[in-house]
């Protein structure tokens, strides 16, 4: 009866469509302005934002006509279901109305721009609880054994303790059969594990933040979006509540990785030595923006506009660094003042007038003030103990043309010159992050390395 109802679309995961996540069907409300209609439904959400909501058949006609008529674009959804469960969401946006053809009914396709919120009546906050985080876009090896009731066994996960928090970081028992579909390119975006953390209600929101902060290192470290999209808190075996959030994704990559996949204890260690380096320098340095610059640098298809994002990158670190001596009383030397004042001393005629306060006043009209690109960053590699690799420094003279002109200027060898530019990118990141384990050198055919810190 209720796929008569629906008229379910059967295409909805096919060729370059995200994995659908999660679906509800109950009766509910949808609101805009001036517009109220109550039905039974039934709401699908994908990775990406993107919900799909279904009619009752002879309600879609009305709801679809009034929605054109009063070219409404804005929504909030509330529903209930029968077991006392109750769903809502504040914001939806309308991208695509909906049709019937050949008496097959093809929802309103809307994104999903607030929490979808799932309650039950008798939820308790004060109670310990079991928290699941779903995971979409993590590739990893785990290096701990889980046992089967047959006497099977399969490596499939690893624990850290952050903050405090038992963690524990499992993959799905489909991820050998994602991988393959996505391989493929059956799907763009794909949910492969699981974060479990126990813990109060009541810390959900520090909870909520550890998690964010791993899976931001998680995105650095494999080289992909590693999103925890929902959440599921288990009191004993019953689901107390539930929640998504609508997070960005980008397509899912193997094989992207700047934490060796193999030895597969090297993503746990790169966590738990480099989580209390982030959350100082995610305050002090900006680092949750660096990583997300860094993640759109790696993943972007046009290599002029990943080095011209790099040296974006570059430059909020630069302001960023500058910020922090400052605050710490040991402002970033501006190197040009040095020299541009030989010069003056060199250029000017020797006279009475061409006094130390003339060449003072000279240097504050007509010499860019503030510290360069690279007076911020050498500081920082001295502080961090990062020494340059051979001819690393020459990277700054191409800053200019990326930035200004945004390409390749002719005479620079596309390949060498991006690679260079990430691998002195990655190790940067990784010396701020304190990290002592491999990396993977993508100048130098993704060789397993470790960090000098000199």
């Amino acid at each position: 009866m209720f796929r008569k109802f629906f008229g379910w679309v059967k295409r909805m995961v096919t060729k370059q469509t995200p994995k659908k996540l999660v679906e509800w069907k109950g009766k509910g409300n949808i609101i805009a302005r001036d517009f109220k209609a109550e039905s039974n439904f039934a709401l699908e959400f994908y990775i990406g934002r993107q919900g799909m909501l279904f009619f009752e058949a002879d309600m879609f006609s009305q709801i679809r006509k009034d929605i054109k008529k009063k070219k409404l674009k804005e929504f909030s959804f509330n529903g209930e279901f029968d077991n006392g469960v109750r769903l809502s969401i504040d914001r939806l946006i309308l991208i695509g109305q909906g049709d019937i053809i050949n008496g097959e009914q093809m929802p309103l396709k809307l994104k999903v721009f607030s929490e979808i919120s799932v309650n039950r009546n008798d939820f308790k906050a004060s109670h310990e609880q079991k928290i699941l985080f779903r995971v979409a876009n993590l590739a990893f090896t785990g290096c701990e054994k889980t046992f089967t009731a047959h006497g099977g066994w399969s490596i499939d996960h690893f624990t850290i303790n952050i903050d405090g928090y038992p963690i524990e970081v499992r993959r799905l028992k489909e991820y050998k059969d994602l991988e393959k579909e996505v391989r493929k390119g059956k799907v763009t975006n794909a949910e492969t594990a699981q974060i479990i953390v126990i813990a109060k209600h009541t810390e959900h929101k520090n909870v909520l933040k550890v998690i964010n902060d791993l899976c931001w290192l998680m995105s650095f470290a494999t080289g992909n979006t590693v999103v925890p999209f929902g959440e599921i808190h288990l009191d004993g075996k019953k689901i107390a509540h539930e929640s998504y959030r609508n997070m960005r994704t980008e397509p899912f990559k193997f094989d992207n990785h700047v934490i060796p996949e193999m030895p597969s204890e090297l993503l746990p260690q790169f966590l738990e030595e480099t989580y209390p380096n982030y959350k100082k320098y995610k305050k002090e340095l900006g680092m949750d923006v660096i990583l997300n610059y860094y993640e759109l640098m790696r993943r972007n298809p046009i290599m002029d506009v990943r080095c011209v994002l790099g040296y974006v990158l570059l430059e909020a670190l630069s302001n960023n660094a500058q910020e922090y001596y400052n605050k710490k009383k040991d402002p970033v030397k501006n190197s040009m003042l040095k020299s541009k004042e030989k010069k003056l001393k060199k250029i000017l005629p020797e006279h009475k007038i061409i006094t130390d306060e003339v060449i003072e006043n000279l240097k504050k009209e007509f010499i860019y003030p503030h510290p360069s690109l690279q007076d911020s960053i050498n500081k920082l590699m001295k502080e961090f103990k990062m020494k340059y690799e051979k001819n690393e420094d020459k990277l700054f003279g191409l800053r200019k043309d990326f930035i200004h002109k945004g390409k390749f200027q002719d005479g620079v060898p596309p390949v060498e010159t991006s690679n260079k530019l990430f691998h002195f990118i990655d190790r940067l990141i990784l010396h701020i992050l304190r990290y002592t384990k491999e990396y993977l050198d993508i100048s130098d055919g993704y060789k397993h390395k470790k960090l000098e810190y000199k």
